[in-house]
């Protein structure tokens, strides 16, 4: 189950909701997915209404950061299949990705890639 999911969506738990489009789908996998997707965007849109100062990074946010170079990176967290980092969307569910959600601005993150752990300063969250 997705951790993003956990939380309620017009009453209902969005992880039930889940469940729901999986089995209706049965096992048309793609559907199910764009069907979650939607969920979390939804729940994302949500998250900026109550979270509208922009102090804490959750799907659908954008990011800046420092790394330990000095050198600024700029990501939008998206759903798997809209992620493209040539194009500053990364997954939430990326290792970066997973780094970064509940963190806040000023937090530092650290990230292990196959070439080696990663450090970043989280400078600005904002939501475009």
């Amino acid at each position: 189950m997705r951790p993003s999911l956990a939380r309620k969506f017009g009453g209902v738990p969005a992880a039930i909701l889940l469940l729901i489009a999986t089995s209706a789908f049965g096992q048309d996998a793609v559907v199910a997915n764009a069907t979650a997707e939607a969920i979390e965007a939804r729940l994302a849109r949500e998250g900026r209404r109550t979270n509208g100062t922009g102090d804490k990074v959750v799907f659908g946010a954008t990011v800046t950061l420092i790394d330990e170079d000095e050198k600024k990176v700029r990501y939008q967290l998206v759903g798997q299949v809209e992620a493209d980092a040539s194009h500053g969307r990364i997954s939430y569910n990326s290792p970066l990705g997973r780094a970064l959600i509940g963190r806040q601005k000023g937090e530092e993150v650290e990230v292990s890639t196959p070439s080696g752990d990663r450090y970043y300063e989280i400078k600005k969250i904002e939501f475009i």
